[in-house]
């Protein structure tokens, strides 16, 4: 699990080489977005998602049993959550990847990336079905 809070985490990720580049040019629009929105008139250099944000790279070797989210109170453990929202996001070249959004208050929110795919078979069944729900809710709210 890789946990990015300023634009050196995304740099030092982005260095690494250990995502695909669609995904990782995602990963760090995301943070510039989240930056636009939240900077405040401070200097991208010196922004932290610190108190506003996290945003969590599940990496391929991680097991999400047992894998709590820093920030979350509850400690439950990922694959016993239920986030707010799924989203799964076609990306360039084949490469498809979950993004789950957890508030665990009024203040923060936890963003958790996976590629489709990477994890074992319990837990990408888990993001399916996660995925299935969310699009569930969010098409009968659209109707209504």
């Amino acid at each position: 699990m890789t946990v990015l809070h300023t634009i050196h985490d995304v740099k030092r990720l982005e260095g690494s080489r250990r995502l695909p580049e669609p995904y990782m040019d995602y990963v760090s629009q995301f943070f510039i977005d989240l930056y636009a929105q939240y900077g405040d008139g401070h200097d991208l250099l010196g922004f932290s998602l610190d108190g506003i944000a996290e945003i969590v790279i599940l990496d391929d070797d991680d097991n999400v049993n047992g894998l709590y989210l820093p920030t979350v109170p509850d400690r439950l453990d990922l694959i016993n959550m239920e986030p707010d929202w799924v989203e799964r996001i076609d990306l360039p070249g084949s490469l498809s990847v979950f993004k789950l959004a957890f508030m665990p208050d009024n203040e923060r929110m936890v963003f958790v990336f996976s590629e489709v795919g990477n994890l074992d078979d319990a837990t990408e069944e888990w993001l399916a079905e996660q995925l299935e729900w969310s699009e569930f809710f969010t098409s009968r709210s659209n109707r209504d």
